[in-house]
């Protein structure tokens, strides 16, 4: 059965710093098996506690001197990562009501008036993941600064 997980389009530090970076180390310093990979990793164990279960099973024999398959390599990576996702990413909807909810309390404008300048500063502080909706906001300043020109 596959189970699923919803994760940051961009890597968190946590992503990219715990065991997927450490799996990173033990394969450019040469550990290329099973053995030697998880060899390497008991070495550092300095982002994590033990070893996760499902790491091992992926290698599945610990002690085979054989060489991983690039997808392999690729899937401890990937797990890695997954694994270390944070647990609350919100979904585009979820994010997008966080933002109005902040536009309408003052958290995002903060001191500022409801001028066109302001309305790009807002546009601006929007999070990453809503770039559409910056976009959106960033052409109705235009469309304001042309009407007031015409005015």
């Amino acid at each position: 059965m596959t189970t699923y997980k919803r994760v940051p389009l961009e890597a968190t530090e946590e992503q990219w710093g715990g065991l997927a970076r450490d799996i990173m180390m033990a394969f450019d310093l040469g550990a290329k098996s099973p053995k030697s990979i998880l060899e390497q990793l008991e070495r550092m164990r300095c982002t994590w506690a033990e070893l996760p279960q499902w790491l091992r099973d992926e290698l599945r024999d610990p002690n085979s001197t054989s060489v991983l398959s690039k997808g392999t390599r690729c899937i401890l990576i990937y797990r890695a990562m997954v694994e270390d996702a944070p647990l609350d990413v919100p979904t585009k909807g979820e994010a997008l009501r966080s933002a109005a909810d902040q536009l309408l309390n003052g958290t995002i404008i903060g001191s500022c008036t409801h001028d066109d300048n302001s309305l790009s500063e807002i546009a601006d502080a929007l999070p990453s993941d809503l770039s559409w909706a910056k976009q959106n906001l960033h052409n109705h300043v235009k469309l304001l600064r042309r009407a007031l020109a015409k005015e």
